[in-house]
């Protein structure tokens, strides 16, 4: 059986489930609504880790990943840093997607008139916005 620090050590899955949202936004913005799953897959595959070292946490805590985060620390008595961290990157990612949802809603419907109501060509223009200047993102679709 493992100790504690042996647990401990097996630090990098922990840390990556605490920037678990972040790395979800960064994905999302690839490969679409899958990554916002991210940071539950990062927290099972940490919890299958720490069950090997002897340490359980219960797999429905994983769906939350704060509260996970949380219940890590408290087994390991690793400290609270890598909740925080989740804590705060889930806020972050949180305020992140309602303004993306904000953003698309208010351009598709200022977008959709200048191009003749082509919604596949206005999602792109306003996707595209998201991360450069409205020229930048015409000059690339006409």
């Amino acid at each position: 059986m493992y100790t504690n620090n042996a647990a401990k050590s097996n630090s990098v899955i922990g840390w990556l489930a605490a920037f678990g949202y972040i790395i979800g936004y960064v994905l999302l913005l690839f490969i679409g609504q899958a990554a916002t799953w991210i940071s539950v897959i990062l927290c099972v595959v940490d919890r299958q880790t720490l069950k090997t070292y002897g340490k359980h946490i219960a797999l429905g805590w994983c769906l939350l990943p704060p509260v996970y985060m949380y219940k890590r620390a408290k087994v390991l008595n690793d400290g609270f840093t890598k909740f925080w961290v989740n804590l705060i990157t889930a806020i972050i990612f949180i305020i992140l997607a309602v303004y993306a949802v904000v953003h698309t809603t208010s351009c598709m419907t200022q977008a959709l008139p200048y191009f003749n109501n082509n919604h596949e060509i206005a999602a792109q223009f306003c996707q595209c916005t998201l991360g450069n200047s409205p020229e930048e993102c015409l000059r690339n679709l006409l």
